[in-house]
């Protein structure tokens, strides 16, 4: 059986190119319902208006841990980074919502530490979480930054 050169989509209201349509992985890699500018409108709609759905299932997936647990760390810490204070400030460019604070984990066993903002969470991850590495980097900041030059 031949693939399809086009596909009608039922928001768009006509036939479309089969390249204008995702597919699914499983399933024999069959084309979505609606177009993939469709797909994407109705996929960032739903998150706007459920966003602890997303969370949730990337919680369970990637950390072993479930949204409550997420926000009790969430409250222990005050909202905020507990490396350095802040509130996160980081904002999808999807749903133009500030984004939750991210779960820092132990990589070789999967154990969840803390909450921390974008910006820490980035730099302990690019510093392979090496204590020895961030204390050079402090000692740097303090001869360079911190003074001036």
């Amino acid at each position: 059986m031949s693939e399809p050169l086009t596909k009608f989509c039922p928001d768009c209201g006509e036939e479309r190119p089969a390249t204008e349509f995702y597919r699914f992985k499983k399933n024999g890699g069959y084309l979505f319902p609606r177009c993939k500018k469709h797909s994407n409108t109705r996929t960032t709609q739903y998150y706007r208006d459920n966003p602890d759905k997303k969370r949730g299932a990337n919680l369970r997936k990637n950390y072993k841990i479930s949204a409550e647990e997420y926000d009790r760390l969430y409250r222990e810490q005050g909202g905020v980074c507990a490396a350095c204070g802040q509130p996160g400030t980081e904002v999808d460019s999807r749903t133009k919502l500030v984004k939750n604070l991210h779960v820092d984990h132990c990589h070789k066993t999967g154990v969840v530490r803390a909450l921390l903002c974008g910006g820490c969470n980035t730099a302990l991850g690019h510093l392979g979480d090496d204590p020895e590495r961030i204390r050079l980097l402090l000692r740097y900041a303090e001869v360079y930054i911190k003074g001036g030059t």
